[in-house]
């Protein structure tokens, strides 16, 4: 009576592996909840050649060439032509925020 047991046992085991081996990499792929993930992030230093003090929008010349940065306009309010900043940049997917968020 026991040989049924095991056979039961047996197809249970092998449609669990079916199914792990099946859902494994989908499960591997998803991303975890929390945080986005940073990717490029570097600083660079320049020399600010233009500040728009309305739009928060300033130009920095680097060694990779013209950088056009926006920042809230409050922010740059004390930055001036000739300036020398240095800026740490990064991207990441596009997560769900509010716009201009920052």
């Amino acid at each position: 009576m026991q040989k049924p047991l095991v056979v039961v046992t047996t197809v249970f085991m092998t449609v669990f592996m079916m199914a792990g081996l099946a859902l494994g990499p989908a499960l591997a792929e998803t991303k975890p909840a929390g945080k986005p993930a940073w990717h490029g992030q570097h600083t660079m230093t320049g020399t600010v050649t233009a500040v728009d003090y309305a739009t928060g929008v300033l130009s920095l010349n680097t060694h990779e060439g013209e950088l056009k940065l926006h920042f809230p306009p409050t922010t740059v309010k004390e930055v001036k032509t000739g300036d020398t900043l240095t800026v740490s940049l990064g991207f990441h997917e596009g997560v769900g925020t509010a716009m201009g968020s920052h």
